[in-house]
């Protein structure tokens, strides 16, 4: 792998390239398009203009536009145009620009890499940079550069020197986001560079790209652009509002962490500089000691006191929450499924998908409800002497059966995942290791295995957060892990004691999610008769419930030639805030 020092980048290669073979007045060439003939018959050499885009890195091909202006910063006409040659963003004009050209607009347009998503973006951004050319051969094009072309043209306007201009709009511009430190030459900087303009780029690059999906961020750059160029400040309180959103929820280590991994993967290593001392955390407008990263927490839990389980009705309470909020979950897991097994957005789930951590960080938030109501429904005989032995056997496999369906649903959605059997309460300093994922699906199994029977066949009436475990939706779980298991033949004979009309789902505030339905009775069936010729089809055709369909395409093999999926997509990628919280947690490979 090749290795980039902290202070060189890959536009200063290119341009120290170019000075070793030019020289440090412009680029040398005897073709005509390089050179004129002054009053005096002597060769006078123009520049030829390279550089990198970024905001991440464009991608090769993008468009480049060079536009000579003149000294009003009007265009004069006279333009030239390349691609990016490289997914690094580096481009070249081969043609110079004119003997009398001062100034130039450089408009790029393209996608790039997104290192908030860890993936390249889907639409295209437009970027400008404005420059002197003098005895320039290089002029790079970001955030910094376009976000500040407007105010420099407004105060030329206003009769300054574009040198004076350009000074003005860099303060203003980064007074906009509490930086006070000064900024080289915007058209100088390189995301590579690792120095303290660099960090400068990034923490504004970061700040902006916040939540910013498809044409968004290009809306959000022209409205803030707009209102900047006016007056050097930004007026709109929405504007200035998405700016504290942005601080609020900036990750430098991590931003650095996706960048160098992109950089490595094309056989690049790069040093980052830290740019958390260049964000406003807290948004008061001020960069101090108070700032610091805010790292989500998880959600409020509901029954920490020891206090709170005192009758058999705080049991149910507590359970009934967990369906509640397993209505959520569910839906959050069925839409990373539904993307996975859609071949226009398979590659789409990046480590940083905000559905990727409420699903998982939800998924662990109820089976940690539900080890509170194991734990605590032994002590219940004791407080509430109404609490027969045949209701907390039902409470009891409830909540075991609800957790034998998140552990199995984690550990075919992500691999080795965590064992969660006890109740945490927060207050533990050892993190928690992976478990193999075959031990996930095995204690699963002995779960629902275990309280299969003391379950009801059906329940009156349902409680408040909707669906229950029945018996026959234990049976269809235990068939289901019997399948991934490779237990074909108890698989039949589980599935031959469910009723036809089986129906369990998640049901809350409207919301309805599917699990097992007589359609997902049928399609076990075939697959434990070993039935499966054309199984991934009748998989597909499913419309009201969706559920099943990628673990299905994961037994049958099948995954890969339905959706297109690569090898590593086979498993989801662990949350990047789950990453950062515990230092035990490995990255599933090819993230």
């Amino acid at each position: 792998m090749k290795t980039r020092k902290e202070t060189i980048s890959i536009s200063q290669i290119i341009l120290l390239l170019a000075v070793c073979v030019c020289g440090f007045t412009g680029c040398r060439d005897d073709s005509d398009n390089n050179a004129s003939l002054d009053d005096n018959g002597l060769k006078v050499e123009t520049p030829v203009l390279m550089g990198v885009v970024e905001k991440g890195p464009f991608a090769q091909g993008s468009q480049v536009t060079l536009r000579e202006l003149d000294a009003a910063l009007q265009p004069t006409g006279k333009s030239l145009t390349t691609q990016t040659t490289d997914d690094f963003g580096a481009f070249r004009f081969e043609t110079a620009v004119s003997q009398d050209c001062q100034y130039v607009e450089v408009e790029a347009s393209g996608c790039f890499f997104d290192a908030l998503q860890e993936r390249q973006t889907t639409a295209p951004v437009t970027l400008y940079a404005l420059t002197e050319v003098g005895n320039r051969v290089g002029v790079n094009v970001n955030l910094l550069t376009h976000l500040e072309a407007g105010r420099v043209k407004k105060l030329v306007g206003d009769s300054l020197t574009f040198a004076a201009a350009k000074r003005q709009a860099e303060k203003e511009l980064l007074a906009c986001f509490a930086i006070t430190d000064e900024v080289s030459a915007p058209e100088d900087i390189s995301l590579t560079a690792g120095d303290r303009n660099t960090a400068m780029l990034l923490a504004v690059s970061t700040i902006m790209l916040y939540k910013k999906q498809n044409d968004e961020l290009s809306k959000f750059l022209d409205t803030f652009a707009a209102d900047f160029a006016d007056n050097g400040t930004i007026d709109d309180a929405s504007t200035r509002e998405l700016i504290r959103e942005g601080q609020n929820n900036a990750h430098p280590s991590y931003v650095a962490y996706t960048l160098r991994n992109f950089y490595a993967a094309k056989g690049v290593a790069v040093e980052l500089d830290d740019f958390s001392r260049y964000i406003d955390f807290n948004g008061d407008g001020i960069i101090d000691g108070t700032d610091e990263e805010y790292i989500a927490e998880p959600p409020v839990d509901p029954v920490t006191e020891e206090t709170f389980f005192k009758t058999k009705e705080d049991l149910m309470t507590v359970l009934n929450y967990s369906y509640l909020k397993g209505t959520e979950v569910e839906s959050w897991l069925l839409q990373l499924e539904n993307m996975r097994t859609d071949p226009q957005t398979v590659h789409s789930i990046t480590p940083q998908s905000g559905t990727l951590d409420k699903a998982f960080s939800g998924a662990y938030y109820i089976i940690n409800l539900l080890n509170r109501v194991v734990d605590n429904v032994p002590a219940m005989k004791k407080k509430d002497a109404s609490f027969t032995d045949e209701e907390m056997d039902a409470v009891m496999a409830e909540a075991k059966s609800l957790r034998a369906f998140l552990h199995y649903n984690l550990a075919m959605l992500w691999g080795d995942v965590f064992l969660a059997t006890e109740s945490v309460t927060g207050d533990e300093t050892d993190y928690p290791h992976q478990s193999p994922q075959r031990e996930v699906y095995q204690s699963a199994y002995a779960d629902i295995c275990e309280v299969i029977d003391k379950l009801p066949a059906s329940y009156s009436a349902k409680p408040e957060a909707g669906a229950r475990f029945t018996r026959d939706a234990a049976q269809m779980l235990k068939a289901e892990l019997e399948l991934t298991l490779g237990l074909k033949q108890e698989a039949r004979k589980t599935l031959g004691g469910v009723d036809e009309a089986v129906s369990f789902g998640f049901d809350a505030e409207g919301q309805s999610v599917p699990v097992y339905t007589p359609h997902h009775l049928t399609l076990y069936q075939k697959e434990a008769n070993g039935n499966s010729e054309g199984l991934e089809t009748a998989w597909a055709a499913m419309t009201a419930s969706r559920y099943g369909y990628w673990a299905a395409l994961k037994r049958l093999g099948k995954a890969q030639e339905v959706t297109g999926c690569y090898d590593h997509e086979l498993l989801l990628p662990f949350p990047y805030q789950e990453l950062w919280h515990n230092p035990n947690l490995k990255q599933n490979p090819g993230y």
